[in-house]
Order: C-alpha cells, then structure tokens, then sequence
C-alpha cells in the first residue's frame, strides 16, 4: 500500500508558509521526525531570501537554490559564492574566504559557532570543487542550506527583526510619555533612531 502525507510548515527565517511531501510504501505506521528529514519540499518550489538579505546575496542564493536537489556539489559551490557576497556585504578583510570569515568572526559579525559552521561549508565546498572523491548528497546540501540560512538570520536578518521592535518600543514609550503629559514634545531620546551593535 502507498501512502502519502503533506506537512505544512513556518519558515524560521521569512515566515512563509512550506508544503513538505512525504510517502511511504508497505506497512505504514504514520510519520516520524525521521521520515520528515527526508521529505520533500514542494512550496515553495522558488526559496527566497527576505528584502533584508542584501541583493548581491540574495541573487547568489537563488542560484544555488536552482541546482540543490540536482546536483549538490555545485549547490556547495554557490553558496560558497555566496559566502563571498556577504563577506563582501559586510567589508571582510580581502584575501581567501577562510581569512576573510575569520575577519568577520573576529568582529563580532559572526559568532564561534556560526563561524565554525561556514568554515564546514567552505571546506565541503572547496573538496566538492576539487576532488570526485567527495561525493555530496542531498541531505548533505539541505544541511549546508539550513546552515546558511543561520548565518544569514543572524547576519541580517535577526538585526533587522531588533530595528523593528526598537522602533516598536520607542513609539510605545513616545506615546505613554504624551498621555502622562499631553503638552510636552518628544525628548532627544525620543527622537534618536534605535541603533543595532
């Protein structure tokens, strides 16, 4: 007997809603966390970054994207391009990728974890690139995709979640302040943009 079974999903990053597939032949018994490791994602079948990736990130993204499921070597080597887009986004050091992720780590840009992370990526990347020995699965690149999009979510887009609510707190505090006393204006503290480190 074949059975199927569709889980809907939030993207962590963007919010949007995902369509995973699974089937199962023979004795089915339901779906477990296992099983859906191995489901497939069906929509949206175009993943994109959010506006507050960087273009130049974003459109290497989408490339590897393209090529993800058909061929994961060359999924490594975009998104190892894509590396090299937010190294430059965010003024890396010039040099080698690996000099250049260390620069950013050693900013604060990235923190150890994340920066051990990339460094995998890069090294998977760099192997796939120059030996057939390496032979990169699917779930090898979902992997490196997830991994990724991490660095992204606290690259851009967890900072740009931050301005939000700033912004969200200091409107709230403007206006609790004008109820106390309707006839005084903003202070300077008001006034000042909400700044991210």
């Amino acid at each position: 007997m074949f059975e199927m079974d569709f889980y809907v999903a939030v993207c962590e990053t963007c919010d949007k809603i995902l369509l995973y597939f699974i089937s199962s032949e023979g004795d089915y018994t339901g779906v477990d966390s296992e099983d859906f490791e191995s489901a497939s994602l069906i929509w949206p079948n175009d993943v994109t970054l959010p506006e507050d990736v960087p273009e130049s990130v974003r459109t290497c993204y989408q490339e590897a994207v393209r090529v993800k499921k058909t061929s994961p070597p060359a999924f490594a080597m975009l998104i190892r391009r894509a590396l090299e887009a937010l190294c430059n986004d965010r003024k890396a050091i010039p040099g080698g990728l690996d000099k250049r992720l260390k620069d950013l780590a050693s900013r604060g840009e990235i923190p150890p974890t994340l920066a051990e992370m990339v460094d995998v990526i890069r090294v998977l990347a760099n192997k796939s690139a120059h030996t057939s020995d390496l032979r990169l699965s699917e779930n090898d690149a979902s992997s490196m995709d997830d991994l990724f999009r991490a660095i992204i979510e606290y690259v851009y887009i967890g900072p740009s979640k931050l301005r939000h609510l700033q912004a969200t707190l200091q409107k709230s505090a403007k206006q609790e302040r004008i109820r106390e006393n309707p006839g005084a204006g903003p202070t300077d503290a008001e006034n000042r943009k909400p700044t991210v480190h």
